[in-house]
Parts: C-alpha cells; sequence; structure tokens
C-alpha cells in the first residue's frame, strides 16, 4: 500500500509496521534480537509492528536505528535552508501587537509603536 494523504493516522502507522517487519524478516532477525539491540522491550517491537497508536517516537527511532533504517526519516524529512529573507519576514510577522506605550498626550490619546517603527494615536 502506499503511504499518501489519503490514509488515515491508523492506516499509515499499520503500513509503517507491516515495512518494518518486512525489514526485520528480510534481515533475519527475531523480536527480540530487535528488541534486545534497540534497548526497548519485545512487546513495544511487537505494538510498533502492529502499527498500534501508542507507539512513542522515543521506541521507533531506536529500532530504525538496530535495523539501519534511520537515514529514512533524513529522506522523508530532509532539513529546510531559510534564507535570510524568509527569517525577517517571520520576524515582522511576529510583531503583530504595539510593543509599549510611549506617550499620554493631554487631549487623553495614546501613542503605541509598533514592531515595525508605526505609530498608533487612540
Amino acid at each position: 500500500m502506499k503511504i499518501d494523504d489519503s490514509l488515515g493516522t491508523q492506516a499509515v502507522l499499520r503500513e509503517l509496521g507491516e515495512r518494518i517487519r518486512q525489514v526485520r524478516v528480510a534481515s533475519g532477525l527475531k523480536q527480540d534480537e530487535v528488541a534486545k539491540c534497540s534497548g526497548v522491550s519485545r512487546v513495544a517491537v511487537i505494538r510498533l509492528e502492529r502499527g498500534e497508536g501508542s507507539t512513542k517516537l522515543a521506541t521507533l527511532i531506536p529500532v530504525l536505528r538496530t535495523l539501519r533504517l534511520l537515514h529514512a526519516l533524513e529522506a522523508a524529512l530532509p532539513s529546510q535552508e531559510y534564507s535570510p529573507l524568509q527569517i525577517a519576514d517571520q520576524e515582522l510577522r511576529r510583531q503583530r501587537f504595539p510593543t509599549q506605550v510611549r506617550t499620554r498626550k493631554k487631549t487623553g490619546t495614546v501613542t503605541k509603536t509598533w514592531g515595525d517603527g508605526t505609530k498608533i494615536e487612540r
């Protein structure tokens, strides 16, 4: 089965578990051996292979390492490089609300300064 957006969470977990089981069997390893090398319990390996929803990433990562599949995470989630312009744009978006009250005029209005230097009088 192909993993894509049309699958629900449980279906994706079951498919990942099945693929991990296939790699384990092809490697000639038993669940006990994978558990021991990974530092997790045999029950955790069984649950991972069944695709049960309570499997933690802290269980998945050592098992992938034992099966020499950890590089698959790099392929699935490659590091993203950001340009300085993208970073600056993110910083400007965070500064939506006035940062401080500057002065109170005799007329009762309040001047506020936004993060980008724009002033508002109320």
